[in-house]
């Protein structure tokens, strides 16, 4: 007959060496470089039930979904813009279009300038606005802009002329899942 004291020591044993054997497995695990760098994260998105004109706010990336009006218009004031092509390398090769995304039905991108203000998203355009190239074109689209400095983007993220030297918007890396599922790439 086995001494139930030494059978529970045993058993006891053998958990302590599983609990042993998992947190290293974890630690280990968590070691392992992404595909990308070791401070990036996938973070997953529906957009599928979003409405034309929608702009959706999550903690890391903005979503606008473009009307049919949008993506009319969107070209038609390119030349008020200045890098219309996104030829800058701030944001992947998927964004150097003029929709700055590979489908022209959502434009994803990073809602704070390089100085880390948080923007704006507005349709009614301020009367200081008026005397500025740009006013026709925030008249007519829905565009972004930074309260401090004043600067004004379009909804592909695309800084018109006379803003001073900031950048068009940072748009994140973005692989698409299915029609209505995305993956935005984030660094920590």
């Amino acid at each position: 007959m086995i001494n139930p004291r030494l059978q529970y020591t045993r058993l006891f044993k053998l958990l302590v060496l599983i609990g042993i054997a998992f947190t290293l497995y974890v630690f280990f695990a968590s070691l392992s470089v992404n595909d990308k760098s070791e401070n990036a994260a996938w973070k997953s998105y529906y957009v599928g039930d979003m409405q034309a004109g929608e702009l959706r706010k999550f903690p890391f990336a903005w979503i606008y979904k473009r009307t049919v009006e949008d993506k009319n218009l969107i070209n038609r004031y390119v030349k008020l813009l200045q890098d219309p092509y996104s030829k800058t390398d701030r944001q992947p090769e998927s964004a150097k279009n003029i929709w700055r995304s590979e489908k022209e039905d959502y434009f994803i991108f990073i809602p704070w300038t390089s100085q880390g203000r948080i923007l704006r998203f507005s349709k009614v355009v301020p009367e200081e606005f008026k005397n500025r190239p740009e006013y026709v074109a925030l008249k007519a689209l829905p565009y972004l802009w930074d309260a401090a400095s004043r600067r004004s983007w379009d909804m592909s993220g695309r800084l018109y002329q006379g803003n001073g030297d900031e950048f068009n918007l940072q748009v994140p890396q973005v692989k698409w899942q299915t029609k209505d599922q995305l993956l935005v790439y984030r660094k920590r």
